[in-house]
């Protein structure tokens, strides 16, 4: 019945349930730290010039109103 209304798999359903009984849900991280995804800056570099080059002055319309 949970699966049917989450969407997810018993297996993981029945796991976490398993774990909140033993009382160690949630005690450890669950990426090493540094893990996870990386910032757009260190993926790809001169997006920050790209970004600039698209609101610049001249293409954003109104120069009073700056989106910066």
């Amino acid at each position: 019945m949970v699966a049917g209304a989450t969407g997810l798999a018993r297996e993981t359903i029945r796991a976490g349930r398993e774990e909140l009984k033993r009382g160690d849900a949630g005690t450890e991280r669950q990426r090493r730290p540094g893990g996870g995804r990386k910032a757009l800056v260190v993926r790809q570099e001169g997006w920050v010039e790209a970004l600039e080059r698209l609101v610049s002055p001249t293409t954003r319309g109104d120069p009073m109103s700056p989106l910066r």
